[in-house]
């Protein structure tokens, strides 16, 4: 297996398209629905903690790449808080 260093100047790029996927806007409409009455979001909810909420929920056995992202943003969420001493 190979690797190497992808340029600065395409990181910037594509972080900036990446950016444009998830904030921007297309004909009107926005490209992803970030409020919890979404489908995406009651689906998640349903599926991985439906007793609890989302900074109460667990990892759990064998789980979907996202959901391993989400719970991984949301360690470092709150250990970012814990670290400025804000709470939720």
């Amino acid at each position: 297996m190979s690797h190497f260093k992808i340029p600065e100047g395409i990181c910037r790029k594509l972080n900036g398209l990446l950016a444009k996927f998830i904030w921007g806007r297309k004909s009107d409409e926005n490209m992803i629905i970030w409020n919890p009455n979404a489908l995406w979001c009651r689906l998640l909810k349903q599926f991985y903690f439906p007793r609890t909420d989302f900074l109460d929920a667990s990892l759990g056995p064998n789980p979907y790449w996202a959901w391993r992202s989400l719970i991984l943003g949301r360690n470092l969420l709150m250990k970012g808080i814990d670290l400025v001493g804000w709470q939720l």
